[in-house]
């Protein structure tokens, strides 16, 4: 267990040794052996904290890589080879760019509205010149952007979020645009979850967070259609079925393409922190003296998932969803759902010790959540990546592997924000490092998962071939992007965002690639994905 920061610098001296011989052993007695990302070249987009790089894909045949950056509202084109800036698509006119997708034929943008809850818009852009081919009206705050396996169609999640005073609070949506090729009129459709209005009370009982206000309506509440928030789209690899992550309401709903229809909805369920290889660190101030202590231990608490990226993979003939489980709650000048543990009721079953522990994590005050698990206090994210089957049924969690690894291996950096001054332990009241991106490709013969963790700015590398027994391959740090001068800011990958895999067939060095574009300091950095041995058969 390592000490406050009073006796944090003998600990601290102890793990940069660990550190260092690790990255030792890693990289020079062990060869290919230890499957890790080696740097090729990073881009510096604009300043830093502005988002100047947050959502990344690429056309590897083309050689270029497409980065949003909202620094500059526009899109950043870079060489593949290089990372060198090939042109730089000014969008200022249209709006921010948010999502990002890309195919032969066009470059799919979504850009929201300046008022967020106006209805944004999907532009079509020629992946070479980033003239617009076309443009149409999407819901309201348009996020992120995915294309089917056929290249046909473009789906959007418009997440609908409400004003800050909550006064406004727009339907979460889908829009399904069917691309019917160069100087043809692309085919648009909303699809949305009117249906389920009237399900409201059914849907709270399976476990759906539909727990937001409404100031128009005369129960106080919103519907149902209104209060989902669709934050992220993963489709079949036969295009055929889409998976969307209600990330507020700790769900997933299931689109069915070919119908243009919304075919039911599910809980993530509850993650029971209590259990062993569950834990978290509760707390910044859980030291003796009051100070900072890694102390990543079971807690009488109960985790919403609450997924933000969601990606599918294949095996063994059935579909997976793989979900990044950062949380997320709401918290507006209207509306605030969250407080810290010791300023709320805490269950009678929990101990005087245990609610001391527990005094300044985070957890939901929403009264549907009070009414649905009154004895339970419920925090917010699940601290993990897990993998589900398509109807739901969790499959794994990676418990607190992660945490528990970051604690290992970056003690110094533990749950710290992804900013330059790193204070460590500082997000374990809150949501701990904050799993956000996932992205899956294959390597050889092996499907890897890469889990982009937004606070601590690491990228964690797990073998998924077997859905049912995942294994931790290696995790890789922002912090030390740099062989030279690693802890120098501008040196540093902070907030990795989004991720985007090429695989061997179509790199230009003939190994699997990995782009990440980390949103805090504004870097794009492509990695090359090397050893393992799991290369032979590339």
């Amino acid at each position: 267990m390592y000490q406050g920061r009073n006796h944090f610098a003998r600990f601290a001296l102890h793990g940069m040794l660990l550190a260092f011989l690790w990255l030792g052993l890693s990289t020079n007695l062990f060869g290919d052996s230890l499957l890790t990302l080696h740097s090729l070249w990073s881009h510096a987009h604009g300043r830093f904290d502005k988002s100047a790089a947050e959502v990344v894909t690429c056309l590897p045949q083309q050689g270029r890589v497409y980065v949003t950056n909202a620094d500059e509202n526009c899109i950043d084109v870079l060489h593949l080879r290089t990372g060198e800036l090939i042109s730089r698509w000014d969008l200022s006119r249209m709006g921010r760019p948010k999502g990002l997708a890309a195919c032969d034929e066009f470059i799919a943008v979504a850009v929201g509205a300046a008022q967020k809850t106006n209805n944004g818009k999907l532009l079509f852009l020629d992946p070479a010149s980033g003239d617009v081919l076309e443009q149409l009206e999407v819901g309201a705050t348009p996020d992120m952007v995915c294309i089917s396996p056929d290249q046909k169609t473009v789906l959007v999640a418009n997440e609908g979020e409400p004003s800050e005073n909550y006064d406004i609070d727009p339907s979460g949506t889908i829009s399904l645009v069917r691309w019917r090729g160069i100087g043809q009129k692309p085919e648009l459709q909303a699809v949305d979850f009117e249906s389920f209005n009237p399900h409201r009370d059914q849907l709270i009982a399976q476990g759906i967070r539909i727990c937001g206000p409404s100031k128009k309506h005369d129960d106080r509440w919103a519907t149902v259609a209104e209060d989902l928030e669709p934050e992220y789209i993963a489709v079949a690899p036969d295009g055929k079925q889409a998976w969307i992550t209600l990330q507020e309401n700790n769900a997933i709903a299931m689109l069915d393409i070919r119908s243009r229809k919304i075919t039911r909805i599910f809980t993530c369920g509850l993650k029971n922190h209590g259990q062993r290889g569950n834990g978290l660190d509760v707390s910044d101030r859980d030291g003796s003296d009051r100070d900072e202590e890694i102390k990543i231990e079971p807690a009488p608490i109960w985790g919403l998932y609450q997924p933000d990226a969601i990606a599918t993979m294949e095996a063994d003939g059935q579909i997976y969803l793989l979900t990044a489980d950062e949380g997320d709650p709401r918290d507006y000048r209207g509306h605030s759902e969250v407080k810290n543990a010791g300023t709320t009721k805490i269950p009678t079953a929990i101990s005087k010790q245990d609610q001391e522990r527990l005094s300044r994590l985070e957890v939901s005050v929403s009264k549907v959540d009070r009414l649905q698990y009154p004895d339970r206090l419920l925090s917010f994210g699940g601290r993990s990546f897990s993998i589900r089957s398509t109807d739901g049924t969790l499959v794994f969690d990676s418990g607190d592997r992660l945490e528990q690894e970051l604690a290992r291996r970056w003690p110094a950096h533990f749950n710290s924000n992804h900013d330059r001054l790193v204070e460590m332990d500082d997000r374990s009241r809150k949501r701990g490092p904050e799993p956000e991106g996932i992205t899956v490709g294959k390597v050889g013969d092996r499907t890897l998962a890469f889990i982009a963790l937004e606070r601590a700015s690491v990228i964690a590398i797990y073998d998924v071939t077997d859905p049912t027994r995942p294994a931790l391959l290696n995790m890789i740090s922002g912090r030390e992007a740099s062989s030279s001068k690693a802890n120098a800011p501008n040196k540093q990958d902070l907030g990795p965002e989004t991720m985007a895999f090429i695989p061997a067939s179509h790199s230009p060095t003939g190994k699997p690639l990995l782009l990440v574009a980390f949103e805090v300091s504004g870097t794009t950095r492509l990695y090359e994905v090397r050893g393992g041995g799991l290369l032979a058969s590339s």
